[in-house]
């Protein structure tokens, strides 16, 4: 009878209990209190499920005396339950899993009868490993860490697909072919990967082929994998037992999540241990995975990358993301009892395609119908209209008083936006040159009247840019360069955020380089970063701060070359007189002066009033004084 590691090092603890009480000849006994300071084993899970504890299950442990002639290394109650455990195992390694539940199973021996005098029922017991493990089937698909797409696909579990062009049948052929049969799905996230191959499931359900598709959970099967050697033992033996089958296909999603798995303390990792499954045929896989972890890991182990076929897989058209949303709308009804109209749903998609810019058809979309019916059905709303839309999306714009706003302009582009009307990439080029002050009330507006929060704001200094290759920050290094897996600056930042304010300061002290980056971006709306990626600047309002209008950019263009259409606004510094009489005088007032003038505080006069009030008050506590404009003249 073979072992495995989990389940010889429960036996060796369980023997050692047994020697420490002079029990030469071991039985069940012990079993029970190993198997459950074993923190990741079932025994552990369930009893403690039950509210079942350690010093329970020693008190009751340590009541049973036994005394026993040494016959032997197991007594019969023991051998019957190894046996059992064996039977159950169908002739692979047993494991802890199939030691409990054989426990469960022979009623008459002492680790059985500690389990009832701790109150349990073994009848629920063994119904609930059956929840968890499935013994009679004697398969890998039953297991916590694999889900049967194709069993799902039978029973109905698998939501409505779509089919998408010819993806499921460039899936077909390449599973068919003599070499490289392994389809790599390539594919930015959110595009539909893991649901093409949900289809595939089904669709070989409904043509009746004899093909079972095995999704597995790597992570789940790394999970209580504590000593050295459980989780190559574990991974062998269902590769092994997938080998064997022929007819089963495993799928792994985040399949670059094998390079380097389970390398703690020396041990393989997955991909050199599925390597020689591949190279002889044994298995078939198909993996899905992004475009840029398939550049940064598979793509760089060459034995690996050549047993799959890349398919890569693009976004959707709006078109195909309409007949996918209006297949599986009636599913999302269903569950949430909330209706949609098409016409609402088609407002959804172009909606969600449009501001939401750094995800991807169709889960951007998805997302959005789950969110609003969820919200709707809380609320008890019956049905989606455009404003449910609007507030699951950019959370509906408030009205703001237009007092508030200094530069009054970008009034007329913030009600373009929420009309739909504002289809520029970028979506607001803002030329500005002004005072520090004016600046940032500039970025204010911009971030109040969007609804842009603070972390959104994006603002780099180009003074410390005068070199070429400077532009890396911002974009990345390329490939085979120093700093290649960093993100750029600027890459980052827009990925991270749907809705942006990116500010440049300091343009005209920037190199060649740097500006004519700048310029390209603005005028095609987008770039295109070291990795490879087309960053697209849909929700992007960016700030120029630094070039003089009609006046040379630094290089042989000049800006008279795109004054009419680089930028939408072309923004001075706004200057405030307005006066800051009564700021000051509630400021003082709290510090007990009573202080008046005779003239009108603003920005001009600001540091003289500041250096005459510092002198005047800073050795007196408090006090009334009435201040002219000339006692403040000529004060540095």
């Amino acid at each position: 009878m073979e072992l495995n590691v989990r389940a010889r090092q429960i036996l060796e603890l369980a023997k050692k209990y047994s020697l420490d009480h002079n029990i030469k000849t071991m039985g069940s006994e012990f079993l029970i209190l190993a198997m459950f300071e074993t923190e990741d084993s079932l025994c552990h899970f369930l009893l403690n499920e039950y509210e079942v504890t350690h010093d329970e299950i020693l008190e009751k442990t340590n009541d049973i005396f036994v005394l026993r002639k040494h016959d032997g290394e197991y007594n019969k109650s023991l051998e019957a339950i190894l046996n059992q455990a064996s039977n159950l195992a169908n002739d692979k390694a047993v494991s802890e899993e199939h030691i409990f539940m054989s426990i469960l199973m022979n009623r008459n021996t002492i680790a059985a009868g500690i389990l009832e005098s701790l109150g349990l029922n073994l009848d629920d017991l063994v119904e609930d490993v059956k929840e968890i493990y499935d013994f009679q089937a004697g398969s890998t698909d039953e297991i916590g860490y694999v889900k049967n797409l194709t069993k799902m696909a039978k029973n109905n579990e698998i939501s409505l697909f779509i089919e998408r062009s010819n993806y499921l049948d460039k899936i077909n052929i390449i599973m068919h072919r003599r070499y490289k049969n392994n389809p790599l799905l390539i594919g930015n996230a959110g595009v539909g990967k893991t649901a093409l191959v949900e289809g595939y499931a089904k669709k070989l359900v409904e043509q009746k082929k004899d093909l079972t598709i095995l999704s597995l959970n790597l992570t789940a099967m790394l999970a209580g994998t504590r000593y050295r050697g459980d989780f190559e033992e574990r991974f062998d033996k269902f590769v092994k037992e997938i080998a064997s089958k022929k007819n089963v296909v495993i799928f792994i999603d985040e399949i670059h999540t094998i390079m380097g798995a389970a390398t703690n303390d020396g041990n393989l990792d997955v991909a050199n241990m599925l390597k020689p499954f591949l190279a002889r045929s044994d298995i078939k896989l198909i993996g899905a995975t992004t475009l840029e972890e398939y550049h940064k890991t598979i793509e760089n182990d060459k034995a690996l990358a050549r047993r799959f076929q890349p398919v890569f897989i693009s976004e959707p058209t709006l078109e195909e993301t309409k007949k996918i949303l209006y297949g599986i709308k009636h599913e999302y009804e269903k569950f949430h009892n909330v209706k949609i109209t098409d016409n609402i749903l088609d407002y959804l998609i172009v909606q969600s395609d449009k501001k939401i810019t750094r995800k991807f058809r169709p889960d951007k979309c998805i997302d959005i119908l789950d969110e609003v019916m969820s919200h709707n059905s809380i609320i008890g709303k019956e049905s989606v209209d455009i404003s449910d839309i609007d507030r699951a999306i950019d959370g509906g714009l408030t009205k703001l008083n237009n007092d508030n706003i200094t530069y009054k302009e970008l009034n007329k582009y913030r009600w373009l936006y929420n009309m739909d009307l504002l289809d520029n990439k970028p979506l607001l080029k803002i030329n500005f040159n002004g005072s520090l002050e004016s600046y940032n009330k500039l970025i204010y507006d911009c971030l109040s009247l969007f609804n842009i929060g603070n972390e959104a704001l994006l603002e780099i200094d180009l003074s410390g840019y005068k070199d070429n290759a400077m532009l890396t920050s911002l974009v990345g290094a390329p490939p085979g360069y120093v700093g290649y897996n960093d993100e750029g600056l600027l890459s980052k930042h827009l990925l991270a955020y749907p809705m942006t304010v990116l500010a440049f300061k300091g343009y005209d002290k920037a190199c060649a380089a740097i500006k004519g980056f700048i310029i390209n971006m603005l005028t095609k709306g987008s770039f295109l970063d070291q990795r490879g990626r087309i960053i697209g600047l849909e929700n992007t309002i960016i700030i120029i701060e630094g070039i003089e209008s009609k006046r040379s950019i630094g290089f042989s263009n000049s800006l008279n070359n795109y004054k009419n259409n680089l930028f939408d606004l072309d923004l001075k510094g706004i200057d405030t007189k307005a006066s800051l009489n009564l700021k000051y005088q509630n400021a003082l007032r709290r510090l007990k002066y009573e202080v008046s003038f005779d003239f009108d505080i603003n920005l001009d006069n600001k540091n003289m009033v500041d250096s005459y009030l510092y002198e005047l008050l800073n050795d007196k506590d408090s006090g009334t004084f009435n201040i002219k404009k000339e006692e403040i003249e000529g004060v540095k």
